[in-house]
């Protein structure tokens, strides 16, 4: 974890290097504090960046964060299986911890 916390502007540099190179050339990770719903006032979040796209069909966006390690030849999602994080179709178990910290980000 403490890795993670001191690689994020790292992680998010590469995030953005990537999306560029993609053709994303105007997007825009800016940082943030706490952000509550507008319309759930009860929730709230403290995403690791906001992500704007103007090249996108929904421009806004929330970016978090996490330095997952591979091993040697390993894809990140079998890196992200064989930690427990995803089901084999991808998606954030339920199970895990992380689980309601990133879903309930895509309530804001």
């Amino acid at each position: 974890m403490r890795e993670g916390i001191e690689n994020k502007e790292l992680i998010i540099t590469q995030y953005k290097d990537k999306m560029q190179k993609e053709g994303h050339t105007s997007l825009e990770v800016n940082s943030c504090g706490f952000i509550v719903s507008k319309t759930r006032g009860c929730l709230g979040a403290s995403p690791d960046g906001l992500v704007v796209d103007p090249s996108n069909e929904n421009p806004s966006g929330l970016v978090e964060a996490e330095n997952i390690q591979l091993h040697e030849n390993e894809s990140l999602m079998a890196a992200l299986r064989r930690k427990g994080i995803c089901t084999k179709d991808g998606n954030i178990k339920k199970s895990h911890q992380h689980y309601y910290h990133f879903s309930n980000k895509n309530l804001l």
